[in-house]
């Protein structure tokens, strides 16, 4: 079926915690995030070669150019 994950959990298992990560993989085989989720995740992170496993989870476009747009605007006005 499949279980979503959101920012809190991702960023627990991105920081080594085991203990999520075992909860996590007691829940299913099959992870999905939102396009919110995604946005947040491209935001955060700063090299696009962190991200391979992102496309794994949820393909959407949306997310990415709403990153796109958020870091360019906060690059013209910090």
């Amino acid at each position: 079926m499949g279980a979503i994950l959101d920012m809190n959990v991702i960023m627990g298992i991105a920081h080594g915690n085991r203990e999520i990560f075992g909860k996590v993989l007691n829940l299913d085989s099959t992870f999905y995030i939102t396009s919110i989720t995604k946005f947040e995740i491209l935001i955060g992170f700063p090299k696009k070669d962190d991200l391979i496993w992102l496309n794994s989870l949820i393909n959407s476009k949306s997310a990415e150019i709403a990153a796109y747009l958020y870091k360019n605007s906060k690059k013209k006005n910090p």
